[in-house]
């Protein structure tokens, strides 16, 4: 990964401490270490908001869908309706493969989705990918 990529800063939004674990190892390997994690949605807009109080914003969402507090869906509907937070990339992680939901968080404006389980080389694809498309 680009030298640059090391300096943004990853929110990692998953309601199972084991997965957000696994992704900010995962993010680790490929010299990504910058990162935050909530475990509900809710938790995650106050991190948002805290972070841009702060002047520290958050470049990258990675999020699951299903949480309780506030979905990834809801989390992700939010994030775009917020000119502060609407151009932030926005990974959603989902057991959901169904057509039916990938096409609303489509619809939602969500950068990239990642179906669970997945592995490091799949999060450093679509990692290296939104990051070179979007920031």
């Amino acid at each position: 990964m680009d030298r640059r990529y090391k300096e943004h800063s990853i929110l990692i939004v998953d309601d199972m401490t084991a997965i957000r674990t696994l992704v900010r190892t995962q993010l680790q390997t490929f010299e990504l270490a910058n990162s935050c994690e909530a475990e509900d949605g809710a938790q995650a807009w106050h991190l948002l908001e805290e972070r841009y109080r702060k002047q520290s914003p958050l470049d990258i969402i990675i999020c699951d869908w299903n949480m309780p507090k506030m979905s990834g869906l809801e989390l992700l509907k939010r994030v775009r309706g917020d000119e502060r937070f609407s151009k932030i990339p926005f990974i959603m992680l989902t057991a959901q493969n169904e057509t039916e939901e990938v096409m609303a968080a489509i619809e939602l404006g969500v950068s990239e989705y990642i179906i669970k389980p997945f592995n490091a080389e799949q999060l450093h694809k679509k990692m290296n990918w939104v990051i070179k498309k979007f920031l």
